[in-house]
């Protein structure tokens, strides 16, 4: 069904000759500035990776003066930061987070995305909710077999997309309920499509592939079970920092469960919380934050950085996951900054 598509990637991804491939994530820029830049290009310098995605709310409230979005000029904020990525020659990919929307539809902006040489986005399918839902399959260095596939998905704006999409104005009851998975109740939820499109896509690729493919996937605002993992950190093994009640919605799409059935997907990452960069097991599950990097949005200096993910074709269902932080490989002032100062 979605088989032609999911093999398609515009620039080849390829494990090198040792085997090994190299991932980083960051989000939540909210825009950019020369310290936001300077942040970005100082981690891709330290990590050197073979792929960068970008996890969502990269651009934030690009209005005219009477608050019009402008989507032109989210082409001209992307050409600033695509550069970091593309003098190195790195391919890069993104999801959309829930301020994106803020400069305009998702849809204009995606396209203004694929205009970049090295941009691996895809549009996604027209007949699921949400833009840029997509896989990429990262190939062995000298054949054509998939070793380890990338999955984006659209996490959406807000509960109102979900209201809207079920028809279903009751689904606002979650509001009122005086206890909930957070504090932030309004964040939405994956559509059910978007599940049955990871399990078909899965399944195909299993069958194209003649075994079935470890993978990592990636989207903006966290799923109740980051919560639970959060709320157990010795049972979970949680390292790294957790400094807010996290931004997850109260609407359980499924998805962990699909992924559980599946067996394929052994690690999940989002941004949003910028005050987060932890990473726990829940169920065999790798569950990740990867840090904001900006100084465009709250956080503070002492987690700002990215996070890396190691694959070894040699042991594809075990990724090693870590932060780099901007603090740790700079001395430029800025590093040891808040965005609250």
């Amino acid at each position: 069904m979605y088989l032609e598509e999911n093999l398609y990637t515009k620039i080849p991804l390829r494990f090198n000759k040792d085997g090994k491939f190299k991932i980083l994530m960051f989000s939540d820029t909210h825009g950019h500035n020369e310290a936001t830049l300077d942040a970005i290009d100082a981690v891709v310098e330290n990590t050197k990776p073979d792929l960068i995605l970008i996890c969502g709310d990269t651009v934030h409230h690009i209005t005219d003066e009477s608050d019009k979005p402008q989507v032109d000029k989210v082409y001209d904020f992307l050409c600033d930061l695509a550069v970091i990525f593309e003098k190195r020659n790195i391919p890069w990919a993104h999801v959309f987070g829930n301020h994106d929307h803020e400069a305009g539809p998702n849809k204009m902006q995606q396209i203004a995305y694929e205009r970049f040489e090295l941009n691996v986005s895809k549009s996604g399918p027209e007949d699921i909710g949400g833009v840029a839902n997509y896989v990429l399959p990262i190939k062995a260095h000298d054949s054509e077999d998939i070793l380890f596939n990338v999955w984006g998905l659209d996490s959406h704006i807000g509960l109102g997309d979900f209201i809207e999409r079920c028809n279903n104005p009751e689904i606002s009851d979650v509001r009122k309920l005086p206890i909930n998975f957070t504090d932030q109740t309004n964040y939405g939820a994956l559509y059910f499509e978007q599940v049955m499109w990871y399990w078909n896509s899965s399944v195909e690729l299993e069958k194209h592939n003649g075994k079935k493919i470890p993978g990592l996937m990636y989207f903006h605002v966290p799923l109740p079970e980051f919560w639970l993992a959060a709320k157990n950190p010795v049972e979970t093994g949680l390292e790294g920092y957790c400094g807010e009640a996290l931004g997850n919605g109260n609407i359980n799409s499924g998805l962990f469960a699909a992924i559980l059935q599946r067996g394929d997907v052994k690690t999940i990452c989002c941004g949003h919380d910028h005050d987060c960069n932890f990473a726990a097991k829940y169920c065999g599950i790798k569950l990740c934050y990867d840090g904001a990097l900006s100084y465009n949005g709250y956080n503070r200096y002492s987690i700002r950085g990215g996070r890396v993910f190691e694959l070894d074709a040699n042991d594809l269902w075990n990724v090693n996951t870590y932060n780099v932080l901007y603090k740790d490989i700079s001395d430029n002032p800025m590093a040891q900054m808040n965005y609250y100062d």
